[in-house]
């Protein structure tokens, strides 16, 4: 008989307040019936603390260059995500503050 069948690959970035285990059960719900086979590193998305020293200092280095700090959520789009964790220690992302930049040539 005739079978035919199809390969996805999805890139997800999770909210602080869902985990990879979280998604996979979800994911499972909703293609029922579908092989899921996961890959690659599945990551909790990370905050860290905006009152350190080292974000004080990114806040005064930008001041002092005549910029407007400003602070932006973004999930699943830094390394922080791995090595905030891992490493327990205050962290930031810097960036020009507007995500449609991100990966131009105007970054």
């Amino acid at each position: 008989g005739f079978e035919a069948w199809a390969a996805l690959t999805v890139g997800v970035r999770l909210p602080l307040d869902f985990s990879p285990e979280e998604w996979y059960a979800a994911l499972h719900r909703l293609v029922a019936g579908a092989e899921v086979v996961p890959s690659g590193y599945p990551t909790r998305a990370y905050r860290s603390e905006k009152n350190t020293p080292l974000v004080r200092g990114f806040l005064a280095g930008i001041r002092a260059a005549g910029g407007k700090p400003g602070f932006v959520l973004k999930t699943g789009t830094a390394d922080l995500n791995i090595v905030g964790p891992a490493w327990g220690c205050p962290a930031v992302a810097y960036g020009p503050g507007d995500s449609a930049l991100d990966h131009t040539p105007d970054e």
